[in-house]
């Protein structure tokens, strides 16, 4: 369907998360607003969520004009052109041009999400926008994901602003090999995800289109309210400074509270914070800020994963999760045992100057809950192998303990060992303290689709850290985040079998297999930065 009537027009700046950005977004910001532009999102890399698997991680500038001539001016412009120039060289960089529905929507089409049938409920906070990219190769399973998906947007407050089918999008910079463009308004952050985490969505959705096309899919906070079409630059700095007070043990996302209004600290220090003259993304802060055992964020992560999926007596599972979490209703759950490799982005030639700062080995055991109807996981017990993974974990709540952790590696070249593949058999073992506390082992019998990877969802924890003194109270948090752009190749599937061991210093024999449904053994990759979202608070 193509627009009819008055009906805007967008363009959307792709900047590949590699890029340096900072010195476009905002003056290209400016330089819309100031030619009557309306800016609809101004968003750094470790800002814009990637929630299709293979979506780029990408910083995104999506702005929206009344008539093609002014985007055209934009983009044309002496002025644009010399801040565009700073990027160019960049793999990776996408423009489109695509023209958005009528203001008015399609009064014709009740069944599509527009402005003519959405009324979006008025949300404190601004919108957030999600731009999909794609193309479909199935036209009978694609249609059927459409009667499925339109009446989800519609439930909770989205709508199009722009879809594009039938060739009306432009490419004015890079390559672009899809046919889809659409972009949907949403009340909020918290309604996207919602749809998105929904069982309806998860369980049917997206096994009907999986395997029916090829999609990115980019979701961002918008850059104001629709009523509000400036970027105020205090918002910027309130948003950057609660990701520093999450960091230094203050509530994430605490709304622009200071600190004694967010709860979390005593009367003391209510007087004005002094400047620290040490400096550090962690202890210990020094002069120069380079003995801090954890490396900025984001951080950048690829490796191997033996994972079980299994089934857990569910009240046990019950027993484990805090408050409000509920546990998947038949008791499912999973074990992991891993190789990472962790890079920072501030320092990606670490691996080569100091890599035994950026390798480590893991276990995991985890349980499926969900948090007021949003599912996810839980992380019960952690084992790592360096202690600055154990540190970063820290600040989010997971509950690491340093251990010694194997898992099966095979060399490309071996006189006797053959390349994994089906056939293989992979095995991964977490000792700690002279205790075996898990084993894993899984014969691969197929290889699937990379889509068939498990993922996480979100990620549920609980911050804890005790009170040590009376002005120095505890804290405790349920707070939940998700790693960015997650992809998986090299997917196996096969029989599995775990068995826990029993330790003086871990419960895991209470989460002991009831079933064991399928083992994966796969190559994962990902990205984790300052995402998490404070969710309650405890006594």
């Amino acid at each position: 369907m193509t627009t009819t009537g008055d009906n805007p027009f967008f363009i959307m700046v792709q900047i590949p998360g590699g890029a340096n950005s900072s010195a476009y977004l905002e003056p290209a910001a400016e330089l819309v607003r100031n030619l009557g532009g309306r800016v609809r999102a101004c968003v750094s890399a470790d800002r814009v969520e990637c929630l299709e698997a293979n979506t780029p991680a990408a910083s995104m500038l999506l702005a929206e004009f009344d008539h093609r001539d002014a985007l055209a001016e934009f983009w044309s412009s002496e002025a644009h052109q010399d801040l565009f120039s700073g990027l160019a060289g960049s793999d990776g960089l996408l423009v489109i041009e695509a023209p958005g529905l009528p203001y008015a929507g399609w009064p014709d089409a009740p069944e599509i999400p527009t402005t003519a049938s959405v009324s979006p409920p008025s949300v404190a906070g601004p919108p957030a926008y999600m731009i999909v990219q794609g193309t479909g190769t199935d036209a009978d399973r694609m249609d059927r994901y459409r009667d499925i998906i339109l009446p989800l947007l519609k439930e909770n407050g989205a709508y199009y602003v722009a879809f594009e089918i039938e060739g009306n999008a432009r490419v004015l910079h890079g390559e672009w090999p899809y046919e889809i463009f659409a972009i949907s308004r949403w009340p909020d952050c918290e309604s996207g995800h919602r749809l998105w985490d929904s069982d309806r969505y998860q369980n049917t959705a997206i096994p009907m289109r999986t395997g029916a096309g090829v999609f990115w899919v980019h979701f961002m906070t918008a850059a104001t309210a629709d009523t509000d079409t400036s970027v105020s630059k205090d918002r910027k700095t309130d948003s950057r400074a609660s990701r520093r007070r999450f960091i230094q043990g203050a509530a994430a996302a605490t709304g622009g509270l200071t600190l004694s209004q967010s709860g979390l600290v005593g009367a003391a220090t209510d007087k004005p914070p002094l400047k620290l003259n040490l400096k550090g993304y962690s202890i210990p802060l020094t002069p120069e800020g380079k003995a801090s055992l954890v490396t900025p964020t984001p951080h950048h992560y690829g490796g191997q994963f033996i994972f079980v999926d299994y089934r857990a007596d569910v009240k046990e599972v019950a027993r484990f999760l805090p408050t409000p979490l509920e546990p998947e209703p038949t008791g499912r759950a999973f074990v992991i045992v891993n190789e990472l490799f962790s890079i920072p982005e501030d320092n990606p030639d670490l691996i080569y100057t100091n890599p035994e700062r950026t390798h480590y080995t893991e276990g995991v055991v985890a349980v499926r809950c969900s948090y007021r109807g949003t599912p996810g996981s839980y992380i019960t017990a952690i084992w790592v192998s360096k202690d600055w993974s154990m540190a970063f974990g820290q600040f989010f709540g997971w509950p690491k303990k340093i251990a010694s952790i194997h898992l099966t590696r095979v060399p490309p070249l071996h006189p006797t060992l053959r390349p994994l593949g089906v056939g293989s058999r992979v095995r991964g073992i977490v000792a700690r303290e002279g205790y075996r506390l898990l084993d894993v082992s899984l014969d691969l019998r197929r290889q699937e689709e990379d889509s068939a990877a498990p993922s996480f969802g979100w990620l549920y924890s609980v911050r804890h850290f005790p009170e040590m003194g009376p002005t120095v109270p505890a804290i405790k948090q349920l707070i939940r985040n998700r790693v960015q752009n997650p992809r998986a190749i090299n997917v196996y599937s096969g029989d599995a079998e775990f068995s826990f061991g029993a330790s003086d210093n871990e419960e895991l024999l209470p989460l002991k297999p009831v079933e064991i449904i399928k083992g994966y053994f796969y190559n994962p990759s990902w990205t984790t930065t300052h995402t998490a979202e404070l969710l309650e608070t405890y006594e």
